[in-house]
């Protein structure tokens, strides 16, 4: 019996009024979103209304393997990912999916969740050697650490605002949905033709 390929898609979405992103991964029979909703926040759950979908297109033969990587990750790391506001250079995520960097420190965003798990499945998403600072990174960065403090969470936020903040270099959500709409030869995306795209993502978002 032909058993269809896993889908895999970035789905793009804005609750309460702020840009969000995560897989959507749909194996036949129920799609699950994963994502990084914030601090120590990694989960499988159902699939929020007013989803923007972009399909990832992953070789059909890698898609399986890749779907069942996304979905251990979220069972592995549920509570051990910081919100950190720049990309690790280094890898994330070991072999059995758990997480490498600690509690503290060094951590991913919605965005850069995404990216890092592709990466650690041989996929190079978006070059990043490409992304250069804009002027509202930084005072971006001091927000999420400001939020972090709001929840007590001291640690992470002197981390982000001493060591993050003066050199941020943000992957934004919309730019993230964006290059997922490149097809697998064009990877990996640059900061340009993610910006491009991701403003695709963003009409089809105000489409009713």
């Amino acid at each position: 019996m032909h058993v269809a390929a896993p889908e895999i898609s970035v789905g793009f979405y804005e609750p309460r009024g702020r840009q969000h992103v995560c897989f959507h991964v749909d194996l036949g029979l129920k799609p699950w979103v994963v994502d990084l909703q914030f601090h120590h926040q990694v989960g499988r759950r159902g699939v929020p209304r007013g989803l923007v979908l972009s399909n990832l297109d992953i070789p059909r033969l890698r898609r399986r393997a890749v779907a069942n990587w996304i979905l251990h990750v979220a069972e592995k790391c549920p509570k051990h990912i910081p919100y950190g506001v720049t990309l690790p250079r280094e890898e994330c995520f070991g072999d059995d999916g758990q997480w490498l960097l600690g509690r503290h420190g060094p951590g991913l965003t919605c965005a850069t969740f995404v990216v890092a798990v592709l990466r650690r499945a041989g996929l190079a998403f978006i070059d990043l050697a490409t992304w250069t600072s804009r002027p509202d990174d930084r005072e971006w960065a001091l927000q999420i650490a400001q939020e972090l403090r709001e929840c007590g969470e001291h640690e992470q936020a002197d981390f982000i605002q001493q060591k993050e903040a003066p050199a941020c270099v943000r992957v934004r959500p919309m730019e993230v949905a964006g290059a997922a709409r490149v097809p697998f030869a064009g990877w990996p995306v640059s900061q340009a033709q993610a910006e491009s795209r991701g403003i695709e993502v963003l009409k089809a978002l105000s489409i009713p």
